[in-house]
């Protein structure tokens, strides 16, 4: 049943598209046109690992990998407002820690839900932009598969300025908060969108993520370093290549006075984008 909801929901924002007038519509500060529509698949690798101590000394590692894609569709409803749904799939995810037995997990994840509006729509002759939004990830994909069993409103205002025709910096503030034990946080992203030519554009972004903590866990901070490139192949249509760092602060575990280390991610994607 919840499978066929957001189904329907997706089908319902593709029919209410109509054909896009502009092209390049990927920064965080632009909203899609009335009837437009964007729809993205992206599919992702990461690999972290990180050291596991007690009283100063290495006691064992934590490993995880997975495999994942996430499908998102946007649409214009004019006005400045604008509608997003996606849904992540897990193809494998594996989390191993010495002393206990690997963890696995595969299927379909939680259905979010968002809304964006543009307080200061950039134009040639404003090159200023300012939205505000809030996305909903709701409780969807249940244990069985790989949703995170909590529901998160995630609101978020950003900001971006055109140097010139070809470098636009950026800015985002974004604030996670949970329900069912899991982590609030707080991000802050700084990021450059450098336009080498109407085919080529380079996106370079570090976030900076801090998270309250939970009851199992204290508060934290972690670190995000990601390129990425926006490929026009044809018309409207994009491939986006995009390679990221993370790396934080250890974390220390309440009861049982174990730290995590400072994690070490690295992670590769591949999306493939169109403006209808």
């Amino acid at each position: 049943m919840k499978k066929s909801a957001i189904l329907a929901m997706l089908v319902s924002l593709f029919m209410a598209a109509g054909t896009a007038h502009a092209e390049h519509k990927l920064l965080v500060t632009d909203v899609l046109d009335a009837k437009e529509l964007e729809g993205q698949a992206t599919f992702e690798y990461a690999h972290s690992t990180r050291k596991i101590k007690e009283a100063g000394e290495t006691i064992g590692k934590e490993r995880a990998t997975e495999w994942a894609s996430t499908y998102s569709l946007n649409v214009g409803l004019g006005h400045g407002l604008e509608l997003d749904a996606s849904i992540p799939y897990v193809f494998s995810e594996r989390e191993s820690k010495t002393g206990f037995e690997p963890e696995k997990r595969d299927g379909v994840g939680d259905f979010s839900f968002g809304a964006k509006y543009a307080l200061v729509k950039p134009e040639k002759e404003q090159p200023f932009g300012l939205v505000i939004g809030t996305d909903v990830k709701f409780d969807t994909a249940g244990p069985n598969n790989a949703g995170t069993q909590t529901t998160a409103v995630s609101p978020y205002i950003a900001g971006s300025q055109k140097v010139n025709e070809h470098l636009t910096p950026y800015a985002i503030y974004r604030a996670t908060l949970q329900n069912n034990g899991g982590e609030d946080s707080h991000d802050l992203a700084l990021g450059v969108e450098a336009e080498v030519n109407h085919n080529l554009t380079f996106d370079a972004r570090f976030d900076a993520i801090f998270g309250t903590g939970t009851v199992e866990e204290k508060a934290s901070e972690r670190y995000r370093l990601e390129l990425a490139s926006y490929i026009q192949l044809f018309h409207n249509f994009y491939l986006i290549p995009a390679v990221s760092v993370v790396t934080g602060s250890p974390v220390d575990i309440r009861e049982t006075k174990e730290q995590l280390g400072s994690p070490k991610t690295i992670a590769g994607a591949v999306s493939l984008y169109y403006l209808f």
